[in-house]
């Protein structure tokens, strides 16, 4: 009997392993051998933080926008984790605390020597540098023309740029991670309409996410999961945003041309022909989707080319899909998968 269910589960290794397609399996692999011997250390080595503040905060000409009410929570220093749960975090937070917990994940060492935390669950940490507080400070400074905002957003950036250096800490381990934050620092620009003429502070902390992001493309892509597409996204809007503002040189033209191709491609790949994702999930399915999204909307802003019409079109399947399971009355939709 030891022997049949031994080799059941060998049979069945072998059987994701296919599944999981032999690109895939290399392009991991080799992931983890450059883990292994320090190569992320040599290519992408911790260095300064960027220090100063990053957005201007002048109020001139910007037109007054809706706000949740909610954002004047940021001021008393409480984050709204997982857009459903508030957690008093301090101004600014301790960003290697879990506020559920209360443990505390490591700052110090390159990312690549730190381990997967098999044990805890990371996206605690990680929501807090996601920067999602970033885009809303940024909407209720423009709609209520209150300084502190302003002050809370440059305050808690460069508090945040000292305790992570670039490559240093939990907060770089991730590819996607990385990704959420350069969205999200382009996004608050827009916002603030300083996306024409920002702040050097700011291209250079978008600049050093790119980079962190390009050199592990290869392993995003190999999940065959939202980690790709988020990464293409944030490589082609950081791209299209340099190229905008004549910031463009040979590495953040590589960004622009990467990301298009990736998101070509995996949208492509991931998007089946009735519209579902790779990942059984409506939450993902929606991540995904918003991804996209925030893509298209600076492809037009920022006078890119249009995307291919397969793309578009397995896009379209994938929200018509999602929409055919959402409430138009509430937005609420089945929990379907993780």
């Amino acid at each position: 009997l030891e022997y049949i269910e031994g080799n059941n589960q060998v049979l069945a290794k072998l059987k994701t392993y296919y599944r999981l397609g032999l690109f895939n399996l290399f392009r991991v692999f080799f992931y983890r051998l450059q883990l292994k011997f320090g190569w992320f250390r040599f290519i992408l080595p911790v260095s300064k933080s960027i220090t100063g503040d990053f957005y201007n905060g002048d109020l001139t000409s910007k037109k007054s926008i809706n706000c949740p009410e909610y954002a004047s929570l940021l001021l008393e220093g409480k984050i709204r984790y997982f857009s459903h749960k508030f957690f008093d975090v301090g101004s600014p937070p301790n960003w290697f605390t879990d506020p559920e917990s209360g443990h505390i994940f490591p700052n110090d060492g390159h990312w690549s020597t730190i381990d997967d935390f098999s044990n805890v669950d990371i996206k605690l940490v990680w929501e807090a540098s996601r920067f999602q507080w970033l885009v809303l400070a940024s909407q209720g400074y423009v709609s209520s023309k209150n300084n502190a905002y302003i002050n809370l957003i440059n305050n808690w950036l460069e508090d945040w740029s000292k305790n992570n250096p670039t490559n240093q800490g939990v907060n770089w381990k991730c590819g996607q991670e990385a990704s959420f934050r350069v969205i999200n620092l382009i996004l608050s620009s827009y916002i603030l309409r300083e996306f024409k003429n920002p702040k050097l502070s700011l291209i250079q902390l978008v600049k050093e996410h790119c980079r962190r992001i390009y050199k592990t493309l290869h392993y995003a892509v190999g999940q065959d999961n939202n980690h790709a597409t988020s990464e293409a996204s944030a490589l082609f809007i950081a791209g299209a945003w340099l190229n905008f503002i004549a910031q463009s040189n040979i590495e953040s033209d590589e960004w622009l041309y990467l990301g298009r191709a990736t998101l070509e491609e995996r949208v492509n790949y991931l998007v089946l022909n009735d519209g579902t994702f790779s990942q059984y999930s409506t939450n993902y399915h929606r991540l995904f989707l918003d991804s996209i999204s925030i893509a298209e909307f600076f492809r037009v802003k920022f006078k890119q080319e249009q995307f291919t019409n397969i793309f578009k079109h397995k896009v379209n399947l994938a929200i018509d899909w999602i929409w055919q399971l959402t409430d138009e009355n509430t937005g609420n939709i089945p929990n379907l998968g993780a």
